[in-house]
């Protein structure tokens, strides 16, 4: 989990929603002076490479999100077993082919692959996103696309989402779960833009999956 120092409030509320499901994520936290998409995209390296070894790689996760605590560790675990980098929550409805954008709320749970994620307005939001290992190997083997060789952000460097959605293609693609088990949580906003806030919110995000 990537955190700002500022946010405790909003973070002791998605730790308590993974704690009642027995997952305590790693969690980094951010002075945020900078919060521009180059500083998370120095966070998203800090954050994941040390993790590369694991063969069930890593999820990515932002500090405002909640779960469905029904089907959440069911699409994490569908995740894994494809490993295909892929949000859990979803912000643009127009990524999902036609067959499912018909009826999402009522499909089966699947992972779903999207389509135009890597165009100019395809793929953004990292509230939650699974990475294969081989993905977090990849991030790990090449700092110098994440931050200067000081540690600091790249100036004028685009977010972790730009980065997974131009490279996702050499990995498999890039997969939704389908309805999305997490929502991103209404509230306070490091980047100011809070009166777009139904462009940062899960598209098929329910509670309860019938099958």
């Amino acid at each position: 989990m990537v955190s700002c120092v500022q946010r405790a409030e909003v973070r002791a509320e998605t730790l308590r929603q993974f704690h009642a499901l027995g997952i305590h994520p790693h969690v980094l936290t951010d002075p945020c002076t900078d919060p521009t998409p180059a500083a998370v995209l120095r966070n998203a390296y800090v954050a994941t490479a040390p993790h590369a070894d694991s063969p069930t790689g890593v999820l990515f996760v932002e500090d405002d999100i909640d779960l469905n605590a029904a089907t959440f560790e069911r699409f994490v675990l569908m995740a894994v077993d494809a490993a295909r980098i892929t949000t859990l929550c979803l912000l643009r409805h127009r990524l999902l082919p036609d067959w499912v954008t018909q009826d999402a709320e009522s499909l089966p749970a699947s992972l779903v692959e999207l389509r135009d994620y890597d165009v100019r307005f395809g793929f953004h939001g990292t509230m939650c996103v699974y990475l294969p290992q081989v993905v977090v190997e990849r991030i790990r083997a090449n700092p110098s696309e994440f931050m200067r060789s000081d540690g600091l952000p790249i100036q004028g460097a685009d977010g972790f989402d730009f980065w997974l959605k131009m490279n996702a293609r050499q990995f498999g693609g890039m997969f939704a779960a389908i309805p999305n088990p997490v929502n991103h949580r209404p509230g306070y906003s490091m980047w100011g833009n809070q009166e777009r806030w139904q462009d940062f919110q899960s598209t098929t995000f329910r509670i309860g999956v019938d099958d």
